[in-house]
C-alpha cells in the first residue's frame, strides 16, 4: 500500500484533531472456534461521525481505512445516521499511529500500546512460515491486558 510520503502540518493537524475529538483506539480479544487457536487479539484505530464527507476527507488524506455505517441504527428526529473510518489492517494503523503519535495528548497511552503490540505482530507475520508462532504470545496477552488497565483506571468501562 503506498502512503503518503509526507503528511502536511495542515493535514496532520487536521487527523491529529480528529481523532483526539472523535477517534478510537481499540484493542480487543477474539475468541475463534477453530481448534489449537481459540483467541486471537485484534487491533486497530477509527473515527466516527455523523458527517461522511469529514470522513472521506480522513480516507483521502491518508488513503488507508474504509468508511462504513455503524451497527448504531438513526432514529428519525432524534439520531442521525452514523459512519466510522476503519483502520484493521495493522501495517495501516501502525503507520497511522506513528504519524499522528507525536501529537497525541489523551490518546497517547493506548496508542503506545496498540503500537508496540501492531509492531510484534506485523514482525511475527513475517516469520509466519513457523507453526509455534501462528497463535497469540504470552507478549500480546500482556499488551491486552495492560490496555484494559489503562482504560479502567479512566473509568472507561469499554476498551476503546
Amino acid at each position: 500500500m503506498p502512503y503518503p510520503d509526507d503528511l502536511t502540518g495542515f493535514d496532520l493537524g487536521y487527523l491529529v484533531g480528529l481523532f483526539e475529538g472523535e477517534g478510537c483506539v481499540f484493542f480487543y480479544k477474539h475468541i475463534r472456534s477453530r481448534k489449537g487457536h481459540p483467541v486471537s487479539f485484534r487491533a486497530g484505530v477509527f473515527i466516527g461521525n455523523t458527517y461522511r464527507p469529514m470522513l472521506e476527507k480522513v480516507q483521502s488524506i491518508t488513503g488507508i481505512g474504509h468508511i462504513g455505517n455503524s451497527s448504531r441504527k438513526p432514529i428519525p428526529g432524534r439520531r442521525k445516521q452514523y459512519y466510522e473510518w476503519r483502520v484493521t489492517a495493522q501495517k495501516e494503523a501502525l503507520w497511522f499511529l506513528e504519524n499522528i503519535f507525536p501529537y497525541l495528548a489523551e490518546k497517547k497511552d493506548k496508542a503506545r500500546e496498540v503500537m508496540m503490540f501492531l509492531g510484534s505482530r506485523i514482525a511475527l507475520d513475517a516469520q509466519k512460515q513457523n507453526p509455534k508462532l501462528r497463535g497469540y504470545s504470552e507478549y500480546e496477552w500482556n499488551c491486552y491486558n495492560h490496555f484494559k488497565n489503562l482504560s479502567r483506571k479512566r473509568g472507561i468501562n469499554a476498551i476503546s
